[in-house]
């Protein structure tokens, strides 16, 4: 499978041996974003393509397709804005749009770690998400063509978490809170073709039983290739009485219905800690098929639970569970489900700045 790194600066493509990397050169405030494509053995640089627009820019997140041939990347200036996407081909040849020339809502991404955007698996669609909006756009080859957005409004909160899109671009799903304060939930939107614009056109909401008097902005989501399947991690705070304890959720659907009506095929529903308020959900990544996915967490101080857990479709229980040295930053499923690769922390990430590995698991 792909593989992110914990900084969210490096990508790789599924199918071919791509390596790209998000990286920014100079001090504050001259700080200059770009992107740079490795060689297959990682011993050279084939070539570099820098972000313009602004003096100082901030990395946004990257992804690569699965053949390699389309590269997205993302880059705003400081405080909140514009933001800016770079378009480019296995070569490096291509194209830079401003997002927020586009639409001011669109400042700054509001991703978990900055994840706020997905690329299609062919390499044809993105979806991005700001603090207040979500956009789909078409790749072409010289521009970009919207093809629908929509804004919070009234009771939805702010758009909350990861975002994923299927391999074709056709399906994309979404996390956002809803509800008043101090009672709220998790819901979990899909977008289907035709897109719309407008307000947000949520044909299917997932209520994620996450009650509390807030929600973090800590959520995982991911998608099957077909669309027909999605998980879902949430993490609740503040649940009923018990004030103290974080509540871990992740939920696989079979969302295929036509009319969004879905089928829960699992939940696990979890105390994510002992009272530290300090674990939450991550990552999650499941495989082409939505048979199985992987949950990676950051834990808790006192290693109350694991940081990694394997669930099969259909099975609330964990397949599988592991503990690592610290929180997990990202991780990656294999397409056949039988490896995953995760960047940990050498501690909790509560506790700073810290250096992290790269590890691979059998399952």
């Amino acid at each position: 499978g792909s593989i992110l790194s914990s900084n969210k600066k490096t990508a790789s493509a599924k199918n071919v041996a791509s390596y790209v990397e998000y990286r920014q050169r100079g001090t504050y405030p001259n700080k200059i974003a770009s992107v740079r494509k490795y060689s297959p053995d990682l011993s050279s640089i084939e070539w570099e393509r820098d972000f313009t627009g602004f003096s100082s820019s901030f990395p946004g997140g990257i992804a690569v397709s699965d053949d390699g041939n389309r590269i997205v990347a993302f880059s705003y200036g400081n405080p909140f804005g514009p933001l800016l996407m770079k378009v480019l081909d296995s070569q490096g040849n291509g194209y830079e749009v401003d997002l927020s020339a586009m639409d001011s809502l669109m400042g700054q991404l509001n991703g978990q770690n900055g994840e706020g955007y997905a690329l299609s698996g062919d390499g044809s669609r993105v979806f991005v998400m700001s603090s207040l909006k979500w956009m789909i756009l078409e790749l072409g080859d010289t521009s970009v063509n919207l093809l629908g957005s929509c804004y919070a409004h009234n009771n939805i909160y702010y758009p909350r978490g990861s975002v994923a899109i299927n391999y074709d671009g056709s399906r994309a799903v979404a996390p956002y809170a809803r509800g008043e304060p101090g009672h709220s939930y998790s819901y979990l939107g899909v977008f289907e073709e035709p897109f719309s614009s407008g307000v947000c056109w949520m044909g299917y909401n997932h209520e994620i039983q996450v009650p509390g008097d807030r929600i973090s902005s800590s959520y995982g989501v991911a998608i099957s290739d077909d669309g027909t399947h999605a998980v879902y991690g949430a993490t609740g705070f503040g649940v009923g009485e018990d004030t103290n304890t974080n509540i871990i959720s992740l939920s696989l659907s079979d969302i295929s219905s036509p009319q969004f009506s879905y089928q829960l095929l699992m939940n696990y529903f979890s105390p994510g800690d002992q009272g530290e308020k300090t674990n939450r959900v991550v990552k999650v990544s499941m495989t082409p098929d939505g048979e199985r996915f992987v949950a990676g967490l950051w834990g808790d101080l006192s290693h109350f639970s694991p940081e990694i857990m394997v669930f099969d479709k259909g099975q609330s229980s964990p397949a599988d569970i592991f503990s690592t040295p610290g929180s997990i930053a990202d991780l990656e499923i294999s397409d056949d489900g039988t490896q995953f690769t995760a960047s940990v922390y050498h501690r909790h990430a509560s506790q700073g700045v810290h250096t992290d590995s790269l590890r691979v698991y059998d399952i």
